[in-house]
């Protein structure tokens, strides 16, 4: 058979690309590619993700030099000079310890299926290894936060005395809402945190404890109610709040925590969350002027109560 050797049955040339390593480099001085030395390596890495991140830019200007945190790229969170006064150092270093803290806390312990407990665990190890080489992955911030929510619930769980592997249970009933005795002793109820503390909602509709969690009074008893008369998909929501691996993480509905768990001025509504569950949310004060103050520190424009 005669093997024809015309240009057109000639394969076509592989075209040569650039590595995604190689995407931000400027210079062959800047190419780790090769590089056997851990510590220069290292060097060239920060400073490619540094060029990265100045140049990814979808959430708002970032102006800080060096190492830009995972909350500052993801939401925009505008960096404080390093000769600013020590409050606003305490305000800029509060992003850089709430990353910290989400990557170390145990929130996956809420997570009913093991599947998914030991795929938190194994994303939040990756995670926290990247960001304290100060090297984290942008497609990974969403997820960051939405972990925190999860470690923020399951931090509300123990200050209310709700063990963290039970309180999402499918059958799980709010003790709150049952009478006669409770299978587990709560603490005193005036300890709680002021957030926290039952409603007579609370006390007087069955529901599902992860409602108890948030530290909105007026949400969780519009929650509830919504629940109880079938107009609030339960699942919905919840996967809406905690759900680690969302197909879009940064346009679906979320929550944000900045610190205290238990504090409503530490917790901020997206607009996608807002767009969704307005209506939820009305009349929840709290969230709302949280909200607007988060927003303020960003330069955004403020919402409409």
């Amino acid at each position: 058979m005669e093997i024809s050797r015309d240009h057109d049955s000639m394969p076509s040339p592989l075209p040569l690309q650039a590595m995604s390593q190689q995407r931000y480099v400027q210079s062959q001085d800047d190419d780790w590619t090769g590089v056997t030395s851990t510590s220069e390596r290292r060097r060239l890495q920060n400073r490619l993700n540094q060029r990265a991140y100045r140049k990814y830019k979808p959430f708002g200007p970032v102006r800080r030099q060096g190492t830009i945190t995972v909350y500052q790229e993801l939401l925009g969170v505008v960096g404080q000079d390093e000769n600013k006064t020590k409050g606003n150092e305490d305000t800029a270093a509060a992003p850089r310890d709430a990353v910290s803290l989400t990557l170390q806390e145990e929130g996956y312990k809420m997570l009913t299926a093991p599947q998914r407990r030991d795929n938190v665990i194994r994303f939040a190890r990756e995670a926290y290894e990247r960001y304290a080489l100060g090297a984290p992955r942008p497609s990974q911030l969403g997820m960051l936060v939405k972990l925190n929510v999860l470690n923020a619930l399951a931090r509300n769980a123990r200050l209310i005395g709700l063990p963290n592997d039970r309180v999402c249970d499918d059958d799980a009933i709010s003790p709150f809402s049952l009478s006669g005795p409770l299978p587990l002793p709560l603490p005193d109820q005036t300890l709680y945190p002021e957030a926290l503390k039952p409603t007579a909602v609370q006390y007087s509709v069955l529901h599902h404890p992860w409602i108890d969690l948030l530290p909105f009074p007026v949400m969780r008893e519009r929650a509830i109610r919504a629940v109880s008369s079938g107009v609030l998909d339960e699942d919905e929501i919840v996967l809406d709040l905690i759900e680690v691996w969302p197909k879009d993480a940064v346009h679906t509905p979320f929550l944000i925590v900045w610190g205290d768990s238990s504090n409503p001025g530490d917790w901020e509504a997206t607009l996608p969350f807002l767009e969704k569950y307005g209506w939820l949310v009305w009349g929840c004060t709290e969230l709302f002027e949280s909200t607007n103050k988060w927003r303020s520190k960003r330069g955004e424009k403020l919402l409409g109560l």
